[in-house]
């Protein structure tokens, strides 16, 4: 008989925003013990829902997968959720994203809104190229946790790589966010860069940490994927180890660097986080 493999998510340190409430905790404390235990049937409720809001997008990028599928544009209806509120009160997070690009969804502070009235902890991904349309949004739902796609660190890359996106608008977009974050003390939205490294635009990474952590203060995290294939593991912690040092000085305090693939970052002697 062949020998059957059970999948988990990627990640179990889903990142605590604010406190949880008490059956929270216990259904979070629950739910990690039965994936590291491997256990095929669960006990506990998920930690988090993620929902796929529509797979369709206002951007065009050239390594997404919507480029080799037929796609019918799909939106998840605001009628679903009621589906998933029995047992919202023990799961931690509500996660935006998927195939498209969630904020074109044209009731995606709605759904904002829903998450904040049942208390989840809300986190989207986006190509950042909406956020000034729901700056009010963001800030009236305290939205937890913001990851921008960013695929370089100069708009001639970004945009090259990323077809229909304004390089500058993203990054002013992001500036108003932290600027209004900072200017009323605020803890919300963590904010971090995802990369998806390939032969183009690997070069650029030591400059996308510094735009992550200097330029604007406009995020605290970079998340490096690898997408060509011809990258291989081998090339890519090659390349990042010839990069080190001069990452490590361009990282500001408290910023992390981190590999999607990797067991987690590593901290260096700034405290700093590097692969």
């Amino acid at each position: 008989m062949k020998e059957s493999k059970l999948l988990r998510a990627k990640t179990l340190d889903l990142r605590l925003t604010r406190p949880l409430t008490e059956e929270r905790q216990a259904n979070s404390k629950k739910n990690e013990e039965e994936a590291l235990a491997g256990s095929p049937v669960l006990e506990s409720m998920p930690r988090r829902f993620v929902f796929e809001l529509t797979n369709a997008c206002n951007l065009n990028c050239k390594m997404c997968g919507r480029n080799s599928a037929d796609f019918q544009p799909t939106w998840f209806q605001m009628e679903w959720l009621k589906y998933f509120e029995p047992v919202a009160h023990l799961v931690e997070e509500v996660t935006l994203m998927g195939w498209g690009e969630p904020t074109v969804h044209p009731r995606f502070a709605e759904f904002l809104d829903w998450a904040h009235r049942l208390g989840l902890r809300k986190y989207f991904c986006t190509n950042g190229m909406r956020l000034d349309k729901l700056f009010g949004d963001i800030f009236r739902t305290e939205t937890d946790i913001i990851a921008v796609s960013m695929d370089g660190a100069c708009a001639e890359t970004n945009e090259e790589i990323r077809r229909g996106a304004d390089f500058h608008k993203i990054l002013k977009n992001i500036s108003a966010i932290t600027e209004y974050k900072a200017a009323h003390g605020l803890e919300f939205p963590y904010m971090n860069f995802v990369f998806t490294a390939m032969d183009q635009n690997l070069g650029e990474l030591p400059e996308l940490v510094r735009l992550a952590g200097i330029a604007e203060r406009s995020a605290d995290h970079a998340l490096l994927e690898r997408a060509a294939a011809k990258l291989d593991e081998e090339e890519l912690l090659g390349f990042l180890k010839l990069y080190r040092e001069k990452t490590d000085r361009l990282l500001a305090p408290g910023v992390q660097l981190s590999y999607a693939q990797d067991e987690g970052p590593r901290e260096s002697a700034d405290g700093a986080f590097l692969i």
